[in-house]
């Protein structure tokens, strides 16, 4: 399909999100938009973020696992999962988002993608780009998208981003 969107997003109190498109099947992917997004679920609505998901083709996003690192985490990322979700299934009444939902575990990042890569490549965010504190939660939803262009073997994004 031509112009086929990813969105990927590292849901909390300040979402990242990274939005990529390619022009053919056989094109890589490139990154259109990035940004964060404060507020938690509040935030989005009026986000950039927001228009991102109205014509994306896949949204794929972090999903937030209880660990043993924080005693009292912030949910504000299961709110996001669920707002998510909900727009998915408001698809069969409007038809206005039908993106296919992934869900990434955070490990994912550690494991198979780290921050080099972004350096590397000039994909490194900092604050100053995205209007935040620091570039952290939209350099996660990067490499979210790199994770996922592994696992579903994209060849033309795969040669662009590792080779």
């Amino acid at each position: 399909m031509l112009n086929k969107y990813v969105v990927c997003i590292d849901p909390g109190l300040a979402t990242g999100w990274s939005a990529w498109r390619r022009t053919s099947p056989d094109s890589a992917y490139s990154r259109a938009a990035y940004g964060v997004v404060s507020g938690g679920i509040k935030g989005i609505g009026n986000s950039d973020l927001y228009t991102y998901l109205s014509f994306a083709d896949v949204v794929v996003c972090e999903l937030f696992k209880r660990d043993s690192r924080t005693n009292n985490p912030d949910l504000s990322a299961l709110y996001i999962e669920g707002y998510l979700q909900g727009l998915r299934e408001e698809r069969d009444t409007d038809g206005r988002f039908s993106f296919e939902l992934e869900w990434q575990l955070n490990r994912s990042k550690a494991t198979e993608v780290q921050d080099p890569i972004l350096k590397e490549k000039g994909l490194w965010l900092t604050g100053g780009d995205v209007q935040w504190k620091d570039g952290r939660d939209a350099n996660d939803s990067q490499l979210h998208f790199l994770s996922y262009i592994k696992r579903v073997k994209h060849g033309p994004s795969i040669r662009k981003y590792f080779l």
